[in-house]
């Protein structure tokens, strides 16, 4: 697609260039599916409640927390948590409940109210938006919805081909990266819709 050898990083585009290029275009696409808020890559996890204890480590890939449930007694039984902003623990008209938690984010931590009183196996229910880093390994494959794989490639090549001076075909790879993320953003919506199919006219 390129018209030249990227093994090594001889030529005027390098293999260091594109691979950098692929995670950059990699991460504008994760980055349009995220900005949905369509919960695209959302993830489960479960913690373990320390008695005493209200902060929890948030995981490592996570990159929005989307709902929490705590289970006080039972793990089976859990409230939804209700997040609050962190300036609002001073109110003095705020009380905790276990059947009404709450919760706020700070940092990579996590804070519930009230503080469990017991420890409780899996009593910290968290789905998050998962961030799955950029892609190393020349066998890694793009996290991204079925189908379109091959959008981080179009602005990898895009960009080589404006460093090869080729600015009209760079140009018209740039656009197609575009239409592709466009394309891929309303298949989201459309997956996610219930009732009738809707239709999109998009012009090119």
């Amino acid at each position: 697609m390129l018209n030249q050898d990227v093994s090594d990083d001889t030529g005027t585009v390098t293999n260091t260039e594109v691979k950098a290029w692929l995670n950059i275009g990699y991460q504008k696409a994760r980055n349009s599916v995220v900005a949905m808020g369509q919960n695209f890559q959302m993830r489960l996890t479960k913690a373990n409640l320390v008695s005493g204890q209200s902060y929890y480590a948030l995981p490592s890939d996570c990159r929005k927390v989307v709902r929490v449930e705590v289970g006080f007694d039972s793990a089976d039984d859990r409230e939804k948590a209700q997040r609050i902003d962190v300036n609002q623990i001073n109110d003095p008209d705020l009380t905790f409940s276990e059947g009404a938690p709450l919760y706020y984010v700070t940092g990579n931590q996590i804070r519930i109210f009230p503080e469990p009183g017991s420890a409780l196996t899996n009593g910290l229910w968290l789905e998050y938006i998962e961030d799955p880093g950029d892609m190393s390994a020349d066998a890694d494959t793009p996290s991204l919805p079925v189908g379109y794989d091959h959008v981080p490639l179009l602005y990898a090549v895009a960009k080589g081909k404006y460093k090869l001076g080729l600015k009209t075909e760079a140009e018209v790879t740039m656009e197609e990266f575009h239409y592709e993320l466009e394309t891929m953003k309303d298949e989201v919506i459309e997956r996610n819709l219930d009732g009738h199919d809707t239709v999109i006219v998009r012009t090119l």
